[in-house]
Formats: structure tokens, sequence, C-alpha cells
């Protein structure tokens, strides 16, 4: 995760419409680490933020996720 902090900035989204969904489209989800930060960027401008995938990696028992938290 700290890897990608900083790799992505959001423009100015103050004519983003407000009652208008942002959809990050991401092809395969292993960590989260990248949607997460994109996401983080995106609602720090205030942007209204939903994530889509194609794929997700399972994690094995134990394993951490991308907020260190176990499963």
């Amino acid at each position: 995760r700290t890897n990608i902090r900083g790799a992505f900035r959001a423009g100015d989204l103050s004519r983003w419409p407000r009652d208008r969904m942002l959809v990050l489209v991401e092809d395969q989800v292993t960590s989260g680490a990248t949607v997460l930060e994109a996401t983080r960027v995106l609602a720090a401008r205030g942007a209204p933020v939903r994530v889509w995938c194609a794929a997700r990696a399972a994690r094995a028992p134990g394993q951490l996720d991308a907020h260190g938290g176990r499963n």
C-alpha cells in the first residue's frame, strides 16, 4: 500500500454533479491497494465513488488485506 501512496491525483471536481456516481473499473483486484488509493483521492475531493471489478483474488486464511486486517 505504501508503494501506491500518492500515485493518483484528482483534478477540479467542483463541477461534478453530486447526484452522479463516479465509477472506477478495475480488471482485477488483488490486494485492493490501487482502488483504495484512487478512491481515497477522489473521495477527498468529494466525489461519490463506486468500484467495479471483473475479478477479485482470494486471500489465503490469515493473509493480511489492504487495510492490514486478517480474513
